[in-house]
């Protein structure tokens, strides 16, 4: 097919359009015999529905209208548009699914496209393609369809797991907790999910996610013994586990798989049993890292308060936070057992698809780009110095990863002439690339995100520090965590930075630690806001 044939790299919905066009004295001019070509969404042949009651129609609106119906042929269709004049248009892709009882439309694209001498194709990506919720609750006509729910009843749509952050706390001696019902250890953990399940009437069984020396914390939700590393005891045979939801409908986290080895946490483990906020930066004891098994000490002991049965201060325990996403919400530092915290409960008993919550926005990412405090001295900083540098750089990142408005990127990072807020000209919101809402406006980037800005301009979920200079209450500039106005790569203490995997005020102005070589640590990363 040659400059037609369609991107299989956007198999979520992505095509190239081949047009055959006509200029200004009626000269048929064929760019490409072959038409239009898409790749249809990917999980329109994943799911159950009969490809032949796929209908696929591509409109073009503009100097002519134009509508075609495409031949769908395996994972594709195609049709042919001959004889279109020169000019602006509005290209509108639909696919709708008509058989037997059912009939409804399964998702919509539409963009502007400019055809002229020089058109010989138009990429539609995988973004640009959003799937039909007739209802508005959130999960779409081909998910209803699937799950065997009413498409038209928002009131009545699939349920994905649930889990929540218990609104009791108590020390790392697990029986001592009211809701402990006599079990001591793990099994204690357990008993606090199931009573606050039914203190808040969530149906579904529940359990903790922590780990102790016999047992990792995700094979504990799987309902079974053993480690990671042996699978499980040899039992780990790939059952369904997730994705999660917390109890208040945002989602937390994909499936297992999403869980544990990609670090795609949606949502912040922020919300107790009755869907209420849980105090900023509360500890949750887990003994567990990201990836479900036990965490590292010296003292294996020391992860879990002697199989969570310890409360003394001279016994540690491996806690998560509250207000942290990417690694932090398992996996932030050791407490001593006397402390108070909370347990993280997950559903077992259900498997549903996430809804779509996806919000509509300017964009925020994380750079891919990272270096040390001297920001000049990073690849793409363009020659520039300070803050300049620093807006250099996102500007690359966002090219680099195909966003559009490249140009409109700022760094969040403030100088002894402005802060980062006051740079920024726009009042939101702000999305991340996966969709997920990270500030309605600027009030509550003072405040606290709904989520952290942890993925990067590739898509991925990290964890990492962030030049800011930027105080969290104040988002005022501060001279000792500017690293000498972004132009010092010297060996020091850093007086805060932000971290990727924090909503409360750390994601600007982090104190709990700093690297050990300050400015000269080399993996620094910058916040990038789309701006006016």
């Amino acid at each position: 097919m040659g400059a037609t044939r369609c991107l299989r790299g956007f198999l979520l919905g992505g095509c190239v359009l081949a047009l055959a066009a006509c200029g200004e004295g009626g000269k048929s001019s064929s760019l490409d015999s072959d038409g239009l070509r898409i790749a249809l969404p990917k999980r329109v042949f994943s799911r159950v529905l009969d490809p032949s009651g796929l209908i696929i129609m591509a409109r073009l609106t503009g100097k002519a209208d134009i509508e075609r119906q495409l031949n769908v042929f395996g994972d594709s269709a195609s049709g042919v548009f001959e004889a279109i004049p020169f000019g602006d248009y509005d290209l509108e892709i639909r696919i709708r699914y008509e058989s037997g009882d059912a009939a409804f439309d399964l998702a919509r694209a539409k963009k502007p496209v400019r055809i002229d001498a020089d058109t010989v194709s138009v990429s539609v990506l995988a973004g640009e393609f959003a799937y039909v919720d007739d209802d508005k609750d959130n999960y779409s006509n081909l998910i209803e369809y699937e799950q065997g729910t009413d498409r038209n009843d928002r009131d009545v749509y699939p349920q994905a797991a649930r889990m929540f952050t218990t609104s009791q706390q108590g020390s790392g001696n697990l029986s001592s907790w009211d809701d402990a019902n006599g079990y001591v250890g793990t099994d204690a953990a357990d008993a606090i999910c199931e009573a606050a399940a039914a203190r808040a009437a969530l149906d579904g069984d529940y359990r903790a996610w922590i780990s102790d020396s016999e047992t990792d914390a995700y094979c504990r939700l799987l309902g079974l013994q053993g480690f990671v590393g042996n699978r499980c005891e040899g039992e780990d045979t790939g059952q369904p586990l997730g994705p999660w939801v917390r109890v208040d409908g945002k989602p937390f986290s994909g499936k297992r798989d999403a869980l544990l080895s990609e670090n795609r946490i949606f949502s912040p483990p922020a919300v107790d049993e009755y869907g209420s906020a849980v105090a900023e930066k509360a500890l949750l004891w887990t003994g567990a890292t990201s990836m479900g098994y036990l965490a590292e000490d010296e003292s294996p002991s020391a992860v879990h308060c002697q199989n969570w049965r310890s409360g003394d201060t001279q016994d540690r325990g491996r806690y998560g936070m509250s207000t942290r996403t990417v690694f932090d919400w398992t996996d932030t530092y050791f407490a001593d057992c006397a402390h108070r915290g909370h347990l993280m409960c997950f559903e077992t008993s259900r498997t549903a698809p996430l809804p779509d919550v996806r919000a509509r926005g300017k964009r925020v990412f994380l750079s891919e780009s990272m270096g040390t405090g001297d920001v000049s001295s990073w690849d793409f900083a363009a020659g520039l110095q300070g803050v300049a540098a620093g807006d250099a750089v996102c500007q690359a990142d966002a090219h680099s990863a195909g966003l559009p408005h490249a140009h409109r990127y700022k760094a969040w990072l403030s100088d002894g002439d402005l802060s980062a807020i006051d740079r920024i000209q726009g009042n939101g919101p702000w999305v991340r690339l996966d969709g997920m809402l990270v500030a309605r406006d600027k009030a509550q980037l003072r405040s606290g995100l709904s989520s952290s800005i942890s993925v990067d301009s590739l898509g991925e979920h990290v964890w990492a520090m962030v030049l800011t200079g930027t105080a969290a209450r104040s988002m005022q500039y501060t001279a000792e965590a500017s690293c000498q106005g972004w132009s010092s790569a010297s060996p020091g203490e850093l007086q805060g930075f932000g971290l990727s995997a924090a909503v409360d005020h750390g994601w600007t102005e982090e104190f709990g630690y700093s690297p050990d070589n300050g400015c000269a640590f080399a993996r620094f990363r910058l916040y990038c806001f789309e701006d006016e």
